[in-house]
């Protein structure tokens, strides 16, 4: 779950216990699973759409700072998309004023998906 930003996820499904071979397989204290939103299409005949969102969080528990972008343009048929994300995060301090070492972090996310519609039939491409 580290390596997506929160803007790409779709869904999150949870198993519990021994995990069906649809979903793995072999484990037995469970999974997660988590999918990517789909391409969205324009409606038809309404011409390009076009979206785009920029984020910027923070947090004082150990003073994250979360920046992000995403963008699209769509027609029916075709969709381009692109997210970006960067968060930095500094070791907080627990009740006794140490220093949780294990708290630091920082992450860059960078996605791309292009998307291809035909009626009921979808294809899409995501690095």
């Amino acid at each position: 779950m580290s390596y997506i930003d929160p803007k790409q996820v779709q869904s999150i499904e949870l198993t519990a216990g021994i995990t069906p071979v649809s979903n793995g397989g072999d484990n037995i204290g469970g999974t997660i699973n988590i999918s990517t939103a789909a391409p969205v299409f324009a409606k038809p005949g309404t011409g390009l759409r076009t979206d785009g969102s920029v984020s910027l969080t923070t947090r004082s528990v150990n003073h994250t700072v979360s920046l992000g972008a995403s963008g699209s343009v769509a027609s029916e048929n075709f969709s381009v998309s692109f997210d970006a994300a960067k968060a930095k995060a500094h070791s907080y301090r627990d009740g006794n004023g140490k220093t949780v070492l294990a708290s630091m972090y920082s992450s860059t996310n960078f996605g791309a998906t292009l998307g291809y519609r035909l009626k009921e039939h979808r294809v899409t491409l995501r690095a």
